[in-house]
């Protein structure tokens, strides 16, 4: 099943150069070398990937590359092992994991349900529960989706199985001079575009 930890600027409004992103990836060590799959550009770990990303529990066993996935797992699409695609659109799109349900609101916490594979992602621009207005940067999508026009898919982890260190945090920020949040896709994704560019 393909999962993936996915790192996005904290404001979804955020431009960011890719040769800027790609030269602080590979600077901190988090990618290495580039390979072609599924018609996208995507990068092997690199030698401190491990230090990048934070792996939670006992000793979880990490394939590293294809070589290393044990059984289980379609490697041909890029499942059961840790690699890096940097997806870039010019236009704000979402993104959601299969077992994303609803939306928070982040001034009363208020829930907003919705339904996949329907979903449009037409949030309201003002909270039903506490009646102010909402930006896109406003809502909270739980860790199970976000939306902007920079998305680093870190594929072949489960959600919660790993978090990004403050050194990879870090240096992004200083590529990007944005700040980054994460979350987690597990399953079939949905990925659409925004149409209402809404500020905040």
């Amino acid at each position: 099943m393909l999962s993936k930890l996915i790192l996005i600027p904290s404001d979804v409004h955020a431009q960011v150069h890719a040769p800027d992103l790609l030269d602080g990836l590979s600077k901190i060590g988090l990618i290495g070398k580039a390979f072609q799959l599924q018609d996208s550009m995507h990068y092997q770990v690199g030698e401190q990937f491990l230090e990048q990303v934070i792996f939670l529990g006992c000793s979880p066993y990490i394939a590293l590359q294809a070589s290393e996935v044990v059984s289980g797992e379609n490697v041909d699409k890029g499942e059961g092992y840790c690699h890096v695609c940097i997806r870039q659109t010019d236009e704000l799109h979402w993104m959601l994991s299969s077992d994303a349900v609803e939306a928070r609101c982040c001034r009363c916490r208020a829930s907003t349900p919705f339904h996949l594979p329907e979903i449009t992602l037409d949030l309201p621009s003002v909270c039903p529960a506490c009646k102010q207005a909402l930006g896109w940067n406003d809502w909270d999508l739980r860790k199970k989706g976000g939306i902007g026009r920079t998305f680093i898919e870190i594929w072949g982890i489960h959600p919660h199985e790993a978090v990004p260190a403050e050194s990879l945090l870090a240096g992004l920020a200083n590529c990007s001079k944005v700040n980054w949040r994460y979350f987690y896709s597990y399953g079939k994704e949905f990925v659409g575009r925004i149409i209402d560019e809404r500020k905040g």
